[in-house]
């Protein structure tokens, strides 16, 4: 079985892809910042994310997927982007007619990490999660995200753990 892992946020979006709990894919997809006053900026961005979904759909074929449920708890400008592209991603999917499941991230965080560290009590926060799923992976190595940048950043993104996050949490969701 294939689930796809989608985590949107406000200025991108990870994608992850398990056959069986085992990774076969993954990417951050950058939507780059979106002025949601601006509505051809919005409608443009949303195109290309739409484009993004459906590519990696037709070329990796899941049986299922998880996109993460928006949670509240951040401002209401970082929530309604994060909704636009989340909004995306559901029709995307629905257009395909796959099982789609969208849990809460503490919710798929907690499961997750409670089964790969074999504990009766799992992670919750979003930066602990993101580094024990590197460790798991191996991916712990940093980069230069572009040329000219002076910042490195993790070879697997925290978008790019919170998709794996929700891909492996279809198999624990019960």
């Amino acid at each position: 079985m294939r689930v796809l892992g989608i985590d949107p946020s406000s200025y991108s979006i990870g994608f992850v892809l398990l056959e069986q709990e085992e990774l076969r894919h993954h990417e951050q997809y950058l939507t780059g910042v979106v002025d949601p006053k601006d509505a051809d900026d919005l409608a443009s961005a949303l195109s290309r994310a739409a484009y993004k979904v459906i590519s990696i759909i037709d070329d990796w074929k899941p049986d299922a997927v998880v996109i993460e449920q928006i949670g509240v708890e951040q401002n209401v400008n970082t929530v309604r982007k994060i909704a636009y592209f989340e909004g995306v991603a559901i029709a995307v999917v629905g257009a395909y007619e796959m099982p789609l499941f969208r849990p809460y991230a503490s919710t798929s965080r907690t499961r997750v990490t409670k089964h790969i560290m074999g504990t009766s009590a799992g992670i919750r926060s979003k930066d602990d999660t993101a580094k024990l799923i590197r460790e798991h992976l191996g991916k712990t190595e940093m980069h230069l995200p572009t040329p000219r940048s002076r910042v490195e950043v993790p070879v697997f993104t925290d978008d790019e753990t919170d998709a794996y996050v929700l891909a492996r949490y279809w198999w624990h969701k019960d």
